[in-house]
């Protein structure tokens, strides 16, 4: 089974709606992008492409409300699985253990106290504390490999660090492949409050979670 989903990420938090085939096709991986959610019902309700000062671009793809369509199949629930795509829901999945990094990592890489931010689950995990947020989204399926190309294209390659992994945004991200999943992890804060490397050591541990996990699934 396969689930046509876009994800949509703030720069803190990401999101996954099933958007259907069509919709899947029309908006590009890093497109930005308006988006309208219901806050009760989590449903997305308009998409529209902007340009870089946020401004709809006419010609572009949109879909909802907005655009005349009505409610359709994007007009759902995120899956319980935030910001993956799974070809085989019913297979075992390590990352159901539990969230890839724990408040105890962050704070033995970062040297300060973090906290939840948000609601963590297993695919979706992010920490802030001393001005710093951590955050971690987990991909599988069609959208994981989507998200590795791109990463594989404009990134650094950390060797050692899981199957294969990059640096990207500067730095402030890694993307990570290993056991079939990938990761995005982001370290936003001043420079002052992260310490050298803590995008690298984090990701490490990523990767041999991820391998931990694949061995007693």
């Amino acid at each position: 089974m396969t689930y046509w989903c876009l994800a949509l990420d703030d720069g803190e938090r990401a999101w996954t709606f099933d958007v259907g085939q069509a919709a899947f096709a029309q908006f590009p991986l890093g497109a930005r992008v308006r988006a309208r959610i219901a806050p009760r019902t989590m449903r997305l309700l308009d998409l529209a492409m902007v340009g870089p000062e946020g401004e709809i671009l006419p010609g572009q793809p949109r879909w909802g409300e907005a655009a005349g369509t009505g409610a359709g199949p994007w007009a759902t629930r995120p899956r319980a699985s935030v910001a993956t795509a799974v070809d085989d829901p019913a297979a075992p999945d390590p990352v159901l253990l539990g969230p890839l990094v724990t408040a105890a990592d962050v704070e033995a890489v970062l040297g300060f106290a973090v906290r939840f931010r948000g609601t963590p689950t297993a695919f979706a995990t992010a920490y802030q504390g001393n001005g710093v947020t951590v955050s971690l989204v987990t991909i599988s399926g069609r959208v994981g490999e989507m998200n590795a190309r791109a990463a594989r294209r404009s990134g650094q390659p950390l060797p050692g660090v899981g199957e294969t992994a990059w640096l990207v945004n500067r730095g402030q991200t890694a993307v990570v492949q290993a056991e079939g999943k990938t990761v995005k992890l982001t370290v936003r804060g001043g420079s002052a409050q992260v310490p050298p490397g803590a995008v690298t050591r984090l990701a490490a541990i990523v990767a041999e979670r991820l391998a931990e996990r694949s061995e007693i699934t």
